[in-house]
């Protein structure tokens, strides 16, 4: 098992790629690179991520508590899930 040398820990789930940064994901964490080297904590607060991905250049990101959004993959903007 290849383990994250960031986090000690198994591989995160997903990456997306889009203004010149990476944001990779895995349930309560997010991490946002340039270069694929250096990762930072991104302000995304929350737990239970599951989905990444890339619309248009803006970030989205799907958890257990809704969804949120990011132009720049460090500041996210949250909404509650819809009522169905």
């Amino acid at each position: 098992t290849w383990l994250d040398p960031i986090y000690d820990q198994p591989a995160l789930a997903e990456v997306a790629w889009a203004n010149d940064r990476f944001v990779a994901i895995d349930s309560g964490v997010c991490i946002q690179s340039q270069d694929g080297v250096s990762w930072e904590d991104c302000e995304l607060i929350g737990s239970g991520f599951h989905g990444l991905s890339v619309a248009r250049g803006i970030f989205w990101v799907a958890s257990d508590q809704g969804f949120a959004r990011s132009y720049d993959g460090i500041t996210w903007v949250t909404r509650d899930e819809p009522e169905l």
